[in-house]
């Protein structure tokens, strides 16, 4: 075996199908201020890391700072929780040609901790998709229905007013966007469970042109070059 490995031809690294900004910074923040028993950073950005795998999709992370430059090199790229949004992340968003994913609860604080004066996203009114009047942390075993879709939000939800010509993509059962498109730029207003994030991130990625695959329970795959690890 050992040497089939040595005389294999491994490929250059290669870029993923899909990006993640992911910050340290604001999992610390979100540790402090929570604002839900139920609310863990790494455990949204984990479930959406899963959701993605499970297409068959291959996923890099990004910093934040990665991603002011780099966003433009995936069709679709992912920003769950970020704790705030900077000027140069602000302009990158403004710019970017991917498909990019927002919330829940991405910008909705400054960099004091404080809720932005124009409320939640903080991101310029030009391409904010919404405004956000406020929020509910949700307890174990209570869900929110999606309507017109499998699934529901669960750990946290985000009451949502779309802004200037953004579509709403989805709603919950008490009418409630879930899912608001405006440009390039999506906002999940909530947690959801793993069957509406399945059916959000299948049509993402059929809108950005992204091919996926139903993986099989346990099973994931690697593309690199011209060659596939499962």
């Amino acid at each position: 075996v050992a040497a089939l490995i040595r005389d294999v031809e491994w490929p250059a690294t290669t870029k993923g199908d899909v990006a993640i900004v992911f910050d340290y910074e604001s999992a610390w923040a979100w540790n402090i201020q929570p604002q839900g028993e139920t609310f863990d950073y790494f455990s949204l950005v984990f479930d959406i890391y899963r959701g993605l795998r499970q297409l068959g999709l291959s996923v890099d992370f990004l910093s934040p700072s990665m991603a002011v430059s780099r966003m433009d090199d995936y069709a679709m790229c992912l920003v769950p929780g970020t704790f705030t949004c900077d000027e140069a992340m602000a302009n990158a968003l403004a710019t970017t040609s991917s498909r990019v994913i927002l919330g829940p609860r991405t910008a909705s604080k400054t960099g004091d901790f404080a809720i932005p004066d124009t409320l939640a996203p903080l991101l310029p009114d030009a391409i904010s998709p919404a405004r956000i009047s406020h929020v509910e942390s949700l307890a174990a075993g209570l869900r929110v229905e999606m309507r017109d879709r499998q699934g529901y939000l669960h750990r946290w939800r985000e009451f949502a007013t779309p802004v200037g010509d953004a579509a709403v993509l989805a709603s919950t059962m008490d009418g409630r966007p879930a899912l608001l498109r405006r440009g390039q730029l999506d906002y999940l207003c909530g947690w959801p469970d793993s069957q509406y994030l399945d059916q959000m991130l299948r049509d993402a990625c059929h809108a950005a042109g992204i091919a996926t695959i139903n993986m099989p329970d346990g099973v994931r795959l690697r593309r690199a070059g011209n060659k596939g690890f499962v």
